[in-house]
């Protein structure tokens, strides 16, 4: 059999993004949601969320690279600039493998308890923003120990650390964001171990439906070809004015011949606190 989730990442990133997951949500196949918790827009995204949407599974979108930490940053914290402020880009890249494991371990663990604070539950699932778990072995496991520590499931790795995909991600997200140097990284310098069975997770991940991949052919394709087992599908649907990838993805993910395909396919759409359950029926 086949299951589905369908998790838009950045909800609560800026009120765009809030409103096109939740429109993907109500008239799409979005079936879960990832919150950032360190922007201004993010106590009102998961009030919204609470209010309207109540069976939306939404986990923690653990991020490093967007705004100012939840924890004090004291001085000379390496996750920061001279501003306070997350690096980014280029910059990031440069010197996340210096990061240091407790300013790491603070600042998800700030994050998780902001998210609890905000919402009086703890996060469906955990995954991180622009991947940063997939460059740094430090970030994977603080990542990994938070998972434990509060016994949730989290986004698969196995399709981004696994040498054989490694340099088709990095590939693509060099494709994406041409202004960035992934050169530091590849797939003979992998800091991970190749498979992480144990991780209590979806199968397989499906990262490649944004930018110039958020086509309808490119979704029935993903769909038409789903493996047994659950899948997770990542997407970024944004309400804007004018058409950009983010409102592609955002009407994709609400088209009827995407419905059809499903339905098709007898794919069972889930989120991930069925995960358990889907798993015992295996």
């Amino acid at each position: 059999m086949r299951y589905l989730i369908v998790n838009a990442d950045d909800f609560g990133l800026s009120t765009q993004a809030t409103k096109g997951i939740l429109e993907s949500y109500h008239s799409g196949i979005v079936t879960s949601t990832t919150a950032i918790v360190n922007g201004r827009n993010s106590a009102l995204a998961l009030q919204q969320a609470a209010e309207t949407a109540p069976r939306l599974g939404v986990g923690l979108h653990l991020n490093l690279s967007h705004g100012k930490p939840l924890a004090v940053a004291k001085k000379g914290n390496h996750l920061v600039n001279t501003n306070g402020y997350f690096y980014t880009g280029n910059e990031l890249l440069s010197r996340i493998l210096n990061f240091k494991r407790d300013e790491i371990r603070c600042e998800l663990k700030a994050q998780m308890e902001h998210f609890y604070a905000l919402t009086g539950k703890w996060p469906t699932h955990l995954d991180f923003h622009q991947h940063l778990s997939s460059f740094s072995f430090l970030i994977y496991e603080e990542m990994r120990a938070l998972a434990d520590r509060y016994q949730l499931p989290m986004r698969s790795h196995h399709h981004l650390i696994d040498k054989n995909h490694y340099q088709a991600f990095l590939k693509r997200l060099s494709s994406e964001n041409p202004q960035v140097d992934f050169s530091l990284f590849n797939c003979n310098h992998l800091p991970f171990p190749i498979h992480d069975t144990s991780v209590f997770s979806p199968q397989f991940f499906e990262y490649r439906f944004y930018g110039s991949g958020a086509t309808l052919k490119n979704m029935l394709h993903t769909l038409n070809h789903l493996p047994n087992g659950i899948t997770e599908i990542m997407c970024h649907p944004v309400l804007t004015k004018i058409m950009t990838h983010n409102q592609a993805e955002m009407e994709i993910l609400q088209h009827k011949q995407v419905r059809q395909v499903i339905e098709k396919h007898q794919i069972t759409l889930m989120d991930y606190t069925q995960l358990s359950d889907v798993d015992h029926l295996k």
